[in-house]
Formats: C-alpha cells, sequence, structure tokens
C-alpha cells in the first residue's frame, strides 16, 4: 500500500483546503466591510454640500424665493434636491409672478428653442388674424 492514499488523507486534505478557502472568505469579508464604512463616512453630507434653488425678485417686483437645503443623515443630495423642489414649488405658487404664473417658464421637458418659439409665434399670429378675419397682407 505504498502508493496509495487512503480515504482519512483525502478528507483531511479536503478540510485543510476548505478551512483556508474560509478564512480566505472571511478576510476578503473583512475588508469589503472596512471598505463600505469608510465609503459611508466619506458620503456623509456635510454642512458645505447644500442645494439652492432661488427665483429673483427683480422684476415686475415679483416676490424673491429662495430654499435652501442641507442633506440629513443618510439622504443623497438628489435627495435633498427633490426635497427641495417640493418646498421651492409650494413657495412660487403661493407667491406668483405679476403675470400670475408661478416660473417664468415652464418645467415639464426642455425649453423650447428660438426657432421653436419663433414658429409658434407666427402660427398663433395667423391664427389669429385668421379668426379676425385679417388676410396676409393686413387687408380684411
Amino acid at each position: 500500500m505504498s502508493g496509495r492514499i487512503s480515504n482519512a488523507d483525502i478528507i483531511r486534505a479536503q478540510e485543510a483546503r476548505i478551512d483556508s478557502l474560509t478564512l480566505l472568505v472571511e478576510s476578503f469579508l473583512a475588508l469589503e466591510r472596512e471598505r463600505l464604512e469608510a465609503e459611508r463616512e466619506r458620503s456623509r453630507p456635510t454642512a458645505s454640500e447644500s442645494v439652492k434653488i432661488a427665483r429673483s425678485g427683480t422684476g415686475d417686483h415679483t416676490t424673491a424665493v429662495a430654499v435652501e437645503v442641507v442633506p440629513q443623515e443618510g439622504e443623497t443630495l438628489q435627495e435633498a434636491r427633490a426635497r427641495a423642489m417640493v418646498e421651492y414649488e409650494a413657495i412660487c405658487a403661493r407667491y406668483p409672478m405679476a403675470n400670475g404664473h408661478a416660473h417664468a417658464a415652464g418645467l415639464s421637458g426642455e425649453a423650447p428653442t428660438l426657432a421653436e418659439q419663433l414658429e409658434r409665434s407666427a402660427s398663433d399670429e395667423l391664427a389669429s388674424r385668421r379668426a379676425k378675419g385679417v388676410g396676409k397682407d393686413g387687408a380684411k
């Protein structure tokens, strides 16, 4: 039996390998825990991180609106921004501009380009003239 390995030897070798792999996994988990804790410490908001949303109060004696928030414990900057937007919208609705609108421009989607604004203005003007019965040259 000199060239043969016993089942007991194989089991002991496998147990030793399992133990070494278990220690390796545990050490990787400990390193990952340390890395995550360091990341949490770095990402905690500081007083220097804030979101400020403001509307100027100069044109037509518009009420100046400004909302500034600091992220709370565990809150991301994006979550703080969303919280600021809710408050800002409420204040703007309470104190509208002189023209009655809460904002100088709509907030949904992207702002129209100059070409789109001119095209809309021209089509509105044409529709208005047609409704009044005025032709292209200005004659009725």
